[in-house]
């Protein structure tokens, strides 16, 4: 028993691993919950049973390929963490571009499959034509989100590996906010901007992943307690062995 509670004491205490762990669950909240509800209310004032039913046909997939986002970056969550942990600094950065390099193929590939195979999916679920003709161009550019959420996802999980939870919440808060902004504007035409459609939720996800990209990249390589991992950054580019 002693030894058990001697064990208990090492690493992290569970204050500290309770506070890695809100700002998560605070993230997984916005992420995965708040979009499909702010979709569903505004996609439901275009009083379109056509449009409406292209959307929720499409939701269900489009999650499963926003859960597919983050398989890479949790995979290299655990590497990065083992070198964070052991104070191997430097090979905690050499591992960032491979992540993002990895999350890009398979992004590039869905994205490919999807504007290509976007109306065989329509068709293998029993899509009706009218369902189709709104759908389809919205799950394409859908797919295009998708691929910068596996960017962004890939930044994130780097700074999750590094024990830093509160700046991806901070993100994701972010992110909601830009999202809800455009996706109100853009869906019925609000504020002055044109009327998108069931394309505004779309547009929305684009705009959402380049701003937390750029943001996400400007905090990584800019801010001073990150340095130690790039100490030197010509290695990060072409390590194929870490793929």
């Amino acid at each position: 028993m002693r030894v058990f509670i001697n064990n208990l004491k090492k690493g992290d205490s569970f204050r500290d691993i309770f506070f890695y762990w809100l700002p998560e669950l605070i993230s997984s909240a916005i992420l995965i919950s708040l979009p499909p509800m702010i979709d569903a209310y505004l996609v439901s004032g275009l009083n379109s049973n056509t449009t409406y039913g292209a959307l929720g046909m499409a939701v269900n997939f489009i999650h499963f390929l926003v859960k597919l986002s983050e398989a890479i970056p949790v995979a290299a969550m655990a590497v990065i963490g083992r070198y964070n942990g052991s104070q191997d600094f430097e090979e905690c950065g050499r591992y960032i571009f491979p992540t993002i390099f990895a999350s890009l193929i398979i992004g590039v590939l869905q994205f490919i499959l999807i504007f290509v195979g976007a109306g065989l999916l329509f068709s293998w679920l029993g899509v009706p034509q009218k369902m189709m003709i709104v759908g389809i161009p919205f799950l394409k550019l859908k797919s295009f989100g998708a691929l910068l959420t596996f960017i962004a996802m890939a930044l994130i999980g780097f700074m999750r590996a590094v024990k830093n939870t509160r700046i991806p919440m901070v993100l994701s808060l972010v992110g909601v906010v830009i999202y809800t902004f455009f996706d109100f504007t853009l869906v019925n035409g609000n504020l002055g901007f044109a009327s998108y459609g069931l394309q505004g939720p779309a547009i929305a996800t684009v705009i959402q992943y380049f701003v937390v990209i750029a943001i996400s990249l400007g905090y990584i390589f800019y801010t001073p307690e990150y340095k130690k991992y790039f100490v030197n950054l010509r290695f990060l580019f072409f390590d194929m062995k870490r793929v």
